[in-house]
Formats: structure tokens, sequence, C-alpha cells
């Protein structure tokens, strides 16, 4: 691990598929795309937000940066998934950056949504499995871990610049 003392947790957030990403300063330690089955319920929703609070307490997190979609409905799940990853933030002191994709493609300098990908590779070559088999999918199954990679680097990166 790194001497920085911001630890990150990037979320590409959803009630279907969700992405994560946990930058310890620089480095990138974990990578995952999680799935919540079902409908919509008081339990699914409990197991997203416990999923998030497992990453910030196994993890120090100090900072959480969140990919969000560019329209979210008033009174939807995925609000609500949101207000409560800003909560948990606030119990646990973490600053909060939502972010959109384009957003995402300004920092990596992109035109693209699918050069997402690359430039997260070419950031963190441990990416590279995960790259390969995104791309031979059609279902995009890993594209929000790789939103949340980006969205934890380029919370990162401000924060850097700050300093």
């Amino acid at each position: 691990m790194t001497n920085h003392t911001i630890n990150i947790l990037g979320i590409s957030i959803g009630t279907r598929k969700t992405g994560i990403a946990i930058l310890q300063g620089n480095e990138l330690t974990e990578w995952e795309t999680h799935l919540f089955a079902g409908w919509w319920s008081e339990a699914k929703e409990k197991a997203i937000i416990a999923r998030y609070e497992k990453y910030i307490v196994r993890n120090q997190i100090t900072a959480i940066a969140i990919k969000i979609p560019p329209v979210i409905p008033s009174g939807s799940a995925l609000e609500y998934v949101i207000q409560q990853v800003q909560a948990l933030a606030d119990r646990y002191r973490c600053k909060t950056i939502l972010y959109t994709r384009e957003g995402l493609k300004q920092h990596a300098r992109l035109h693209h949504s699918d050069s997402l990908l690359e430039y997260a590779v070419l950031q963190y070559p441990m990416l590279r499995p995960e790259y390969v088999k995104e791309k031979e999918s059609k279902t995009h199954y890993h594209m929000k871990m790789f939103e949340a990679v980006v969205a934890a680097d380029l919370m990162f990166a401000n924060v850097r610049t700050k300093q």
C-alpha cells in the first residue's frame, strides 16, 4: 500500500447490477461487479447498502465516488439507494462526489463510452482479464465495474490536485 491517506470507494450505482472499486492511495486494491436479482424490495435495498457498508468499514474508506445515470427519476428505487449511500457517507464521515458517464469521459479525455474500459486498463493493467471478457461479451457484465474504477480514479485525481 502507498503512503497516501485517502481510501476511495468507487461505485457505479444500480439496483440490479453495481460495480465497485477500491483505491488505497493510488493503488487499485479491489474491483468487483455485484448482481442483485429480483424485484425491488426492502430486503434487496438492505443487501445493496450492506454490501457498500462492508467495503467502507473493511477498507477504512474516506471518500466515495458515485457514478450515476444522467437522469434519476424522482421517487425511484435508484434515487433511494443514492440517498442511502450518502447517509452511509455521512455516518462514516466520507467525502462524496457524484459523477455522470459524461464526467468520467471528460476526465479521461474520451469521446466514446467504450473507451472508458481502455482508459481503466491503461491506468490499472491488472484489469486486463476483465477487459478481455468484456470485449468478448455481448452483455457488458463488467461495464459498471470499469465505471467505478474510473470514478475512483477521477476522485483521486481531484483530491491530489487540491493537496
